[in-house]
């Protein structure tokens, strides 16, 4: 009978050690490992909260997930661009930027970049607030001058934004030609 029962234990003592053995192999380290680097982080920090379930700061972070969500402009559609931007005649234009959107500011740089390399002359950079109703990018006038220059800016814009339109607008100058660069269009 005492051999029976060290012969279990001896059973038992043999299985973990074999379980533990196969686990800690590097595949099984792996997975173990990964697994806790995939879990999700979730942050929530509320400062003079009222009452609600608002809070003032959210923070979601998963390491394992890197989405970059920014507009960005390829290197072929870059040189068709300045190709397209070269038509423009010497109407400068206005950079006009949602001023609470980093992506878009981001975006105008790159954009700006662009013109600069085309050798368009450049006006005021100007951060400002829009209305909803213009996201994403749109051409504007002032009046039908320069409507030459605007037709091509909206041509060579719509290849970044197939929803761009011109927007006439009276209150500014003579030859008033501005490239607005709004919100990403959801």
């Amino acid at each position: 009978m005492m051999q029976f029962i060290i012969g279990i234990i001896l059973l038992c003592i043999g299985l973990t050690i074999t379980t533990v053995g196969t686990f800690m192999t590097k595949d099984g380290w792996l997975r173990w490992h990964n697994k806790k680097e995939d879990a999700l982080s979730v942050s929530v920090k509320s400062e003079s909260q009222s009452g609600g379930i608002t809070a003032n700061q959210v923070t979601i972070n998963n390491p394992t997930i890197n989405v970059d969500s920014r507009r960005r402009i390829s290197v072929s559609l870059k040189n068709q661009l300045i190709e397209d931007f070269k038509s423009i005649g010497n109407t400068p234009i206005t950079i006009s930027i949602t001023s609470s959107d980093s992506e878009a500011f981001q975006y105008a740089q790159d954009i700006i970049a662009v013109l600069n390399e085309a050798g368009c002359k450049i006006g005021a950079k100007e951060r400002v607030f829009f209305n909803p109703e213009y996201p994403g990018l749109n051409v504007k006038i002032a009046n039908e001058e320069i409507s030459k220059d605007a037709d091509i800016l909206l041509k060579a814009v719509q290849k970044l934004d197939s929803d761009a339109v011109i927007i006439k607008d009276k209150r500014f100058g003579k030859g008033y030609l501005a490239l607005i660069v709004g919100s990403k269009r959801r």
